[in-house]
């Protein structure tokens, strides 16, 4: 099951499509096409785009969206293969921190102690942006 959500808003507002477009991509909607969003069926999802549309209208624009079997020219097993391709840049992305915060470990010069606290307070840090992609 997916939710599909479409919007528009009105030409004089860019800031508020770019605005809507972060909020979908934070969230890990799938721009099939303009203004054309997917997301597996989850109550936090649908939570999620009943904000976002009451934000849209908000800004002068309409928004639907609705809960769908399937896309009648997509597979579900395309639509996923879509979903884990955008999620591999950011678990690449987030693998890449890793790397540089552990390199940048070793040249600090710091004692144990200073190095223990760091790596605490980032190992907090890269916990929840794996938990935010994986989620």
């Amino acid at each position: 099951m997916w939710l599909i959500f479409a919007y528009s808003l009105p030409g004089s507002n860019p800031k508020g499509r770019v605005k809507v477009w972060r909020k979908l991509s934070n969230i890990g909607a799938l721009q099939l096409k303009s203004s054309f969003y997917i997301l597996p069926m989850s109550n936090a999802n649908y939570e999620h785009l009943e904000w976002t549309a009451k934000e849209v209208e908000e800004m002068g624009g309409g928004a639907v969206f609705f809960k769908s079997e399937g896309i009648e020219n997509m597979k579900d097993d395309e639509i996923s293969a879509l979903f884990n391709a955008d999620r591999d840049s950011d678990y690449l992305k987030l693998e890449e921190r890793i790397r540089k915060y552990e390199t940048s470990l070793s040249e600090t010069g710091l004692n144990k102690d200073e190095i223990k606290k760091g790596l605490k307070r980032e190992i907090k840090k890269l916990t929840k942006e794996f938990s935010s992609i994986k989620e």
